[in-house]
Parts: structure tokens; sequence; C-alpha cells
């Protein structure tokens, strides 16, 4: 019989924490829109090709002659930029993270 006073008094315990958690949690109000915009800028990878090829465009439509100058051969190397080489992103990181360590196990393994 106290076998069961012992479990129901566990069991009333662990009732009162969850029910003071919830009330707790209740009255705090989490602003979550600086993570999530971090987190969207860490998903989403800038392209630094687009960009210099926007700026390229910007000099290039400037009513000015000499701003034609550099503004063509930046819209050609953003260009270049854009079809060779991507940007960065999240499953990169995890792709060299994995290489590396296949690498260094089999560097162990010759040892």
């Amino acid at each position: 019989m106290s076998d069961i006073k012992v479990q129901a008094e566990k069991i009333n315990i662990i009732a009162r924490n969850l029910k003071d958690r919830a009330e707790f949690f209740s009255t705090i109000k989490i602003d979550a829109a600086p993570v999530s915009e971090s987190v969207k800028d860490v998903l989403k990878s800038s392209s630094p090709g687009k960009k210099l090829f926007k700026v390229g465009l910007a000099l290039t439509l400037l009513p000015e002659p000499i701003s034609a100058i550099p503004g063509v051969p930046m819209m050609l190397t953003g260009y270049a930029l854009t079809k060779m080489r991507s940007s960065i992103g999240v499953k990169d990181v995890e792709t060299a993270f994995n290489e590396d360590l296949e690498t260094l196990k089999n560097l162990t393994l010759e040892l």
C-alpha cells in the first residue's frame, strides 16, 4: 500500500512541475523574428556574380560615357561568375566537412 502512495506522490510532483513550467512559458513572449531572418540568410546563400552584374548594368545605363567603360567588364565578370561558380551554402559546408572526415579516417588507417 505504501508503494502506491510513493508512486502517487511522485506523479503529483511531476504534475506540479509540469504545471509550473507551463505557466512560466505562457508568460514569456519570445520574438523569433531575428532568429528566423538569420536562418533565412544562412540557408539562402548570396551570389557575388549577380551583384556584380547588377552594379555593372547600373554603371552601363548611367548617362555618362565614362561609366560604361568599367560597367561592361563588370557585367561580363558577373555573368561568368554566375555560370561557373555557385556560392557556398549549408550543404556545401556539410559536404566539405564529410570529405575532411573521410580524409582523416584514411590517414589514421594508413598510420
